[in-house]
């Protein structure tokens, strides 16, 4: 796979590829994260609420230490959680991640969601999310995140599962915009209107579950199993997730698909290796069904809550 790069409002770029961590198993995610590295990946996606940092970080440090990469090579998200959102845990939350990610400096750091918990409650239990709600401000916890960046722990900012109504609030009031919008994106649920606002305002894109997530969604409406996705990947002669990840790319949105498997990487990172004709593309882009994997509707009380 050749990687090519986005460039991002701040003048850094970010390669429009990278390793999801997401829901990847402990034990499993070291060894996947060094094969990625190893077969040309660059950048890997992570973040606190995945609970693997520690196993990302000890990976990155095996291939620095074997000279296979240097640090500047390599382009390291990590998210600040719903219970950092208070300005003084916001330096606390990048702090935790660079330790169990073994680095002086994260590449991107975002928001992960619009959702505040108070401080000490990582996902509180359904019965709890009335006293666990906090109210901070996303331009008070936006104004913290700028901080890092001026501090050089993070390269650029961003948010993620932002709507545009939060992300407008904060382009209004900012001194520093954000750089990325990661949200769930996928042939199924291809977030068009999110996707063309984000460009308007020169912000990036980065989508999650770009293959729907099959793991997460038991099956139901699966993407690989669309038969116009089918049809395509049979004519080109490519495994349906290669039509699914590339329509993203076409997009000029980042992927970050997630495998622990090494055949499975390896045949994602191929999805750099072709172009979808614009017919194939127009067809693909017609199949949006409207439908997200990952909707936490527990979290819907809190006055922040998106969708």
């Amino acid at each position: 796979g050749m990687t090519t790069f986005v460039t991002l409002n701040d003048g850094n770029k970010y390669p429009n590829f990278g390793l999801g961590t997401w829901l990847s198993d402990t034990g499993k995610v070291q060894a996947a994260v060094e094969y990625a590295i190893d077969i040309g990946i660059r950048h890997i996606d992570c973040a606190y609420i995945y609970k693997n940092e520690e196993e990302v970080g000890r990976a990155i440090s095996n291939k620095i230490k074997e000279g296979k990469v240097k640090r500047e090579d390599l382009y390291i998200t990590s998210k600040l959680w719903n219970s950092f959102h208070r300005p003084d845990a916001v330096k606390k939350g990048i702090l935790g991640s660079l330790k169990d990610l073994q680095l002086d400096y994260l590449d991107l750091y975002l928001i992960h969601w619009p959702v505040e918990f108070k401080a000490g409650v990582d996902i509180p239990k359904e019965e709890e999310i009335d006293q666990c709600i906090d109210d901070v401000g996303h331009l008070v916890t936006w104004t913290a995140m700028e901080a890092l960046k001026d501090e050089g722990l993070t390269k650029s900012i961003g948010v993620s599962n932002f709507n545009t109504k939060q992300i407008q609030r904060l382009l209004d009031n900012c001194r520093i915009p954000p750089a990325m919008s990661q949200v769930e994106m996928s042939i199924n649920f291809n977030n068009k209107e999110h996707m063309e606002y984000c460009f308007s305002k020169g912000i990036k894109v980065t989508s999650y579950s770009p293959i729907g997530n099959p793991g997460f969604s038991n099956g139901k409406n699966s993407v690989l199993d669309n038969p116009v996705v089918k049809e395509i990947a049979t004519r080109l002669k490519k495994p349906p997730s290669n039509v699914a990840l590339r329509y993203i790319v076409d997009r000029g949105v980042v992927c970050i698909p997630k495998s622990v498997t090494p055949s499975r990487i390896k045949e994602n990172f191929e999805v750099l290796n072709f172009k979808l004709s614009d017919e194939d593309f127009k067809r693909l882009d017609s199949l949006d069904i409207g439908v997200r994997v990952c909707d936490p509707k527990v979290w819907g009380k809190h006055p922040e809550y998106g969708w």
